[in-house]
């Protein structure tokens, strides 16, 4: 279940025993929004990922992912003591191995983190990385691992299907994208639209014109950019 308004009270425990889920839960909270097509709600993952990203007076960590990740990784981890190591020089922005979106999903699963080191390493070696998502929930490979060393038949079952429906949640950038719509096999069956307000500008016959709303940071670089050109640029500039 996602951290919401409405229920983050249930996870008083667990920020109790990881203390930094408090601030992240807020920061999640102020990047959720709500779809108007569907009523579906998702995030503005790239302003989420600037704030994990984001340095913090700790001499433990850097960053808010690092403080994050002192909490919920295992310091002395038998599976592999470098991934730490690894997953935080991964976060760079330009780097294609990122998982700052795959571990923002996880820890909206609070029943999992005790296995977090676990999932990470199997997504790890499965090569499956921010850049990978929206994953197949089909996927045999992730199933087969996931039984194998983590979960029993029916809780890999149960996990797949929760991480399915958070993974859509942050990759509404690609929703406008011409580019991953041709390359994914079935886009509609997940895909959120992040539109947050439409209006009928014009109707007749048998159909109608609509005025939408998109936060700018579900936008594709290449539409964005034309956005920022008139006649639809706000008169500040942004989209």
């Amino acid at each position: 279940m996602a951290y919401t308004a409405d229920n983050l009270e249930r996870f008083g425990a667990q920020n109790a025993l990881y203390p930094s889920l408090g601030p992240f839960n807020k920061q999640l909270q102020a990047c959720r929004r709500r779809s108007t097509i569907d009523g579906r709600p998702f995030i503005l993952a790239s302003r989420l990922i600037d704030w994990l990203r984001s340095p913090v007076d700790d001499p433990n960590a850097s960053t808010n992912a690092g403080r994050i990740l002192n909490e919920v990784y295992p310091r002395s981890d038998e599976l592999d003591p470098k991934m730490r190591t690894r997953l935080l020089s991964f976060s760079d922005d330009s780097n294609s191995k990122c998982w700052l979106r795959i571990v923002t999903i996880l820890l909206q699963m609070p029943a999992y983190l005790r296995s977090f080191a676990e999932i990470i390493k199997i997504f790890h070696e499965l090569g499956i990385s921010d850049l990978k998502l929206p994953i197949d929930k089909q996927d045999t490979n992730i199933t087969r691992q996931l039984k194998n060393f983590v979960f029993t038949s029916q809780a890999t079952t149960d996990f797949i299907n929760e991480f399915d429906r958070l993974q859509w949640e942050l990759v509404c950038d690609k929703a406008f994208d011409e580019d991953h719509i041709d390359g994914y096999p079935h886009p509609h069956l997940g895909m959120i639209l992040p539109v947050t307000g439409k209006e009928c500008t014009k109707q007749g016959g048998q159909g109608a014109i609509f005025m939408i709303e998109v936060p700018a940071e579900c936008l594709p670089q290449t539409l964005s950019e034309k956005m920022r050109r008139k006649p639809y640029a706000k008169d500040d500039g942004s989209v």
